[in-house]
């Protein structure tokens, strides 16, 4: 085997020293350039989209806290027109119903009269009836003229009592 002849011990140190030496300055000034560049530029990325996602975070907070603040205030407002329209409708209900129970105080009242009206209406028509009944009645039984008047004056008397 020529590698562990003695001899040759030099020339294979001196290429062994050459290959090392060019490979390591290749290594050195081309291949860790290259890797440090693509390092580098991987950690300015990821820097960057941290930084935009703080950005983003900070920027969706923001937003959040504003739609819950607008959300309140459009609950708020909300509650306050069901609250107006409540009294709306409590006021308008309360005043239809005085209308109402003034409407039906009045029919009632305006009934009542008319069935007074009747009542006496009724009233004289019996005692119209009463009075030409007893005059019949007088002329039948007892064979005698008995004049309006006093007939009148016995319905009206019968009447006042049974009324009292």
């Amino acid at each position: 085997m020529p590698q562990l002849d003695v001899s040759t011990f030099p020339s294979q140190l001196f290429w062994l020293f050459i290959c090392f030496t060019s490979l390591y300055v290749f290594t050195v000034r081309v291949t860790m350039p290259r890797i440090n560049g693509i390092l580098e530029a991987r950690r300015q990325r990821i820097e960057s989209s941290l930084s935009r996602a703080d950005e983003l975070k900070a920027h969706a907070e923001r937003v959040r806290q504003e739609f819950e603040a607008f959300l309140a205030t459009t609950r708020s407002k909300a509650h306050e027109d069901v609250m107006q329209m409540i009294h709306k409708v409590t006021v308008t209900s309360s005043q239809k119903k005085k209308d109402m129970n003034a409407l039906v105080v009045s029919r009632i009242q305006s009934a009542e009269e008319r069935i007074t009206k009747q009542k006496l209406l009724a009233m004289d028509g019996i005692k119209v009836v009463a009075e030409n009944t007893a005059i019949e009645m007088v002329e039948k039984l007892l064979q005698q003229k008995i004049d309006a008047k006093s007939a009148g004056d016995i319905v009206n008397k019968l009447f006042s009592q049974k009324v009292a």
